[in-house]
């Protein structure tokens, strides 16, 4: 299910909670809102303890908006024109979080503006720990989980980027290293980028590779089961003599999941990125036999 259910269907976040039961015949792999904000919050509470925490989203322009101003079943203000206004708006994602990772339960609350950007968001999750942390910490603890179990799913970033350069980037979210801060030891914002089109679609098919793994009562170890290769750089001339490289735009995804059993074998390849005019296609292939 590529949505938020309203009964207790498991929601799954994968790289962070994507158990699933033999006998389970559905699952959500929820919206792309809640995947961007799972892995911040499961890292903050999982090496600090997350005491409680505010989730606040600049959400680029979403279908369900208009173009003019006008009527809203919702709320007055998501009625209004979303090309020219930020709007304010509520968010489940919190919520949603805290559903998947059970000890987050009541800690977690956010909301959302919807900002005139025709694509990617960006998240700052603010929160009090537990235990005392500089930034720096909070900074080694992200770093160790995108190169860990998190590989392939959790970008980093320490680039001078802005939204249109994390434009068609498939981690998500990627955490942006200079855009943080922090007040005290116990008190700190972590910001991270996602691109919920692609990112999402992404997210889609990692829950996918993952079915017939569990159906046929294994798991993948955590390389196995993200066999990714990302290669990212972008080049942007600030003067003639100086040039700043930092990851992040042009992406090439190299990438190949094969799960066997008995009973059927997928393929999902990542083909990579064309650029098509001032667009970007993604290539990907999914087989399931």
């Amino acid at each position: 299910m590529t949505g938020q259910p309203r009964d207790d269907t498991p929601m799954l976040f994968v790289g962070v909670n994507d158990a699933i039961d033999r006998g389970q015949e559905i699952a959500s792999d929820v919206l792309c809102a809640k995947n961007r904000l799972a892995p911040p919050a499961e890292i903050a509470h999982e090496r600090f303890g997350a005491v409680e925490g505010l989730m606040t989203t600049a959400r680029a322009t979403m279908a369900s908006q208009q173009t003019a101003d006008g009527a809203s079943l919702k709320d007055w203000r998501g009625g209004r024109g979303a090309t020219w206004k930020i709007v304010p708006s509520a968010t489940g994602a919190a919520k949603a979080v805290e559903k998947g990772i059970p000890a987050l339960n009541g800690r977690l609350a956010g909301m959302a503006f919807r900002v005139p950007t025709p694509n990617v968001s960006v998240v700052d999750l603010t929160s009090r720990l537990e235990r005392p942390a500089a930034y720096e910490q909070l900074r080694a603890a992200t770093d160790a989980a995108s190169e860990g179990k998190l590989n392939g799913l959790l970008g980093r970033t320490e680039g001078e980027v802005v939204s249109s350069e994390m434009n068609g980037v498939a981690p998500m979210p990627v955490f942006d290293v200079k855009a943080g801060i922090s007040l005290n030891d116990r008190f700190a914002k972590l910001a991270s980028w996602y691109d919920d089109r692609t990112g999402y679609s992404h997210k889609v098919l990692d829950l996918v590779a993952l079915i017939p793994a569990h159906r046929s009562g294994r798991r993948e170890n955590s390389e196995k089961k993200q066999q990714r290769v990302w290669r990212g750089r972008r080049e942007m001339n600030v003067n003639k003599k100086e040039k700043i490289v930092c990851a992040s735009n042009e992406i090439h995804l190299n990438a190949k999941r094969r799960f066997k059993n008995k009973d059927h074998t997928l393929v999902a390849d990542h083909d990579g990125v064309d650029e098509e005019g001032d667009g970007r296609v993604l290539r990907v292939r999914l087989k399931l036999f």
